[in-house]
């Protein structure tokens, strides 16, 4: 994720959260697709989707980061998080940047969004999240194993 002096980073907004994440965990960004609601789902998981073929959980960003869930997504941000794929889906995609080490800021936690979700504040012309992403769905597939 480092390069030089910066991390590589892909931003995103969710609903009214500018975020992004280490391109690390990128595999490919996809259209949106209609996703299957799976019953008895956190309200994080917007459900299944295909994409390639193959089926992902889809999570609902905007839930995720403490906001409104549902409507229509723009995007499906595929990463890897301990081997397995999840279809992030996201209002819109930014830009690949990287990011001065520098720029980063120690973040306070935020209402709405699990601890340790969120790795920095980054202050690199305007102001966004560096989002620690396993952090954050952890919590979701925890409590769809039954456990808390």
């Amino acid at each position: 994720m480092a390069e030089g002096s910066g991390i590589r980073v892909l931003r995103c907004r969710s609903g009214a959260i500018e975020w992004a994440i280490g391109i690390d965990v990128l595999r490919e960004i996809a259209p949106a697709g209609v996703a299957a609601r799976v019953p008895g789902a956190p309200v994080s998981v917007q459900g299944v989707v295909s994409v390639r073929g193959g089926l992902l959980t889809a999570i609902d960003t905007r839930a995720l980061l403490g906001q409104p869930a549902g409507g229509e997504f723009g995007h499906l941000v595929v990463v890897e998080v301990g081997g397995r794929p999840l279809a992030l889906a996201v209002d819109e995609v930014e830009d690949l940047q990287v990011v001065a080490i520098e720029s980063l800021e120690p973040a306070e936690p935020m209402a709405g969004i699990p601890e340790g979700g969120v790795i920095a504040l980054v202050r690199d012309g305007d102001s966004f999240l560096l989002l620690d992403i396993e952090a954050l769905i952890a919590p979701l597939f925890g409590a769809a194993a039954g456990q808390t």
